[in-house]
């Protein structure tokens, strides 16, 4: 028996509560995630293209082989690399920069790779990747290590320059990608949400005013959710205002982490 993966992003209720009367899939906001046998498929819906048994327009389709099993982390890497919305960076022989292991333990979610990420293909490869780590209390052979770390920017690819900074992630991107990829996370025990961009994403609803107040109610996400301010040594005058982030956070951080990847 067929089965396939897709993603439909879609606000329409009748399409959602339709098709979630098929198997494994999972929402995330306006997004859906499906894994569905062709024959449960509700045809009448009319988005959906009877010949292919799959979602037009707004479809990212993997194509399953002859016999069932779950779509894997390579073939979603490959479907990312060949998105016209990556074309860029492919023609440029720039992959997309993340790290996922279906052992892993502790998936973190930052801003997007940074020039030096990018051209050393190694995820927080520099000074704020270094401040990650001790605040987290691991070592760099254990954050480097798949099976227990997974790294999920909210883009894969370096934006480029801004006036002040690097640009912000593509807001598509992580909304697109990040469910096909947590779907084949099944042993993350911890989510740690660095910066505005990725806790936007996540603490939809659940979300204070700002980042500084997301942070410091660190303990009302616990203990699968965890914010933090970005590592970055540009945000010295931000943790000099707020001592409580290394007396507080820290040591409740590397507490989470240890028993997250024990």
């Amino acid at each position: 028996m067929l089965s396939t993966y897709c993603v439909l992003n879609t606000r329409s209720r009748e399409i959602r509560e339709s098709l979630c009367k098929t198997i494994d899939n999972f929402s995330y906001g306006d997004q859906l995630v499906f894994h569905f046998h062709a024959f449960i498929l509700p045809l009448s819906l009319p988005t959906v293209n009877a010949d292919c048994y799959c979602l037009q327009d707004d479809a990212i389709l993997l194509e399953p082989p002859d016999q069932e099993r779950r779509v894997t982390l390579d073939e979603i890497r490959r479907a990312i690399n060949s998105d016209p919305a990556n074309s860029d960076w492919a023609k440029r022989g720039v992959g997309p920069l993340f790290v996922a292991d279906p052992a892993a333990r502790i998936v973190i979610i930052g801003q997007a790779p940074g020039q030096r990420a990018q051209a050393s293909g190694i995820p927080w490869d520099d000074a704020s990747g270094a401040k990650l780590m001790t605040w987290l209390g691991v070592t760099e052979a254990q954050f480097r290590d798949p099976e227990l770390f997974a790294i999920l920017p909210m883009d894969f690819y370096y934006p480029g320059k801004g006036a002040s900074g690097d640009l912000p992630p593509r807001k598509d991107f992580a909304p697109r990608w990040h469910p096909l990829i947590l779907g084949q996370l099944p042993r993350i025990r911890l989510t740690l949400l660095v910066g505005k961009y990725a806790q936007d994403q996540y603490l939809i609803g659940r979300a204070k005013r700002n980042l500084t107040e997301n942070v410091r109610a660190f303990r009302e996400y616990l203990p699968e959710v965890f914010p933090v301010v970005h590592p970055s040594p540009l945000n010295f005058r931000w943790q000099a205002r707020n001592p409580w982030f290394e007396a507080d956070l820290v040591p409740a951080l590397r507490a989470s982490v240890a028993d997250a990847i024990v």
